[in-house]
């Protein structure tokens, strides 16, 4: 059987380990460099600056969305969204929204741990596509306020 096969299970270590190293290490340092020569030579951009914000948020995106579009399948969606769990689905992901915009609009406290719980809470109650949909759920909330705020959720620890 090939490595990969039809569908690569990410929850077997066989499979994850070399995900992360190819799709989170390998691929972003090359398009990195590629990224970086381009704007370094097309425009003076400072590259060692270029190349690791493009490393960063290469690597970030794809070990995020990555495993959450090769692991949830059809038939996993089918049953988190199915009449019977339908509204125990609705509200722990509710749960996750809620902890995640609460937790960051406030930009005078550090109540950011809040999400935590709230993404443990769908792991234990959702199973793997389940933690995984709310982890989503969670990142596009805090860019989303992030960028409506126009600072970065690392910028709030700053100078302190």
């Amino acid at each position: 059987r090939m490595r990969w096969g039809r569908h690569p299970e990410l929850m077997r270590t066989y499979n994850l380990i070399p995900f992360c190293l190819l799709g989170g290490g390998l691929a972003p340092a090359i398009s990195g460099t590629i990224a970086t020569a381009v704007l370094w030579l097309g425009f003076g951009a400072d590259p060692l600056t270029s190349w690791r914000g493009w490393y960063v948020s290469v690597a970030l995106g794809v070990l995020t969305v990555g495993p959450l579009m090769l692991a949830v399948r059809p038939h996993a969606l089918r049953q988190l969204f199915s009449p019977g769990s339908f509204w125990k689905t609705a509200l722990v992901l509710g749960t996750v929204a809620c902890a995640t915009t609460v937790s960051f609009a406030y930009t005078r406290s550090d109540i950011t741990f809040l999400v935590f719980p709230a993404l443990l809470l769908a792991a234990l109650r959702l199973g793997f596509a389940g933690a995984l949909i709310a982890a989503f759920l969670a990142v596009a909330i805090a860019v989303a306020r992030c960028a409506a705020i126009e600072r970065a959720p690392v910028m709030r620890f700053r100078n302190r």
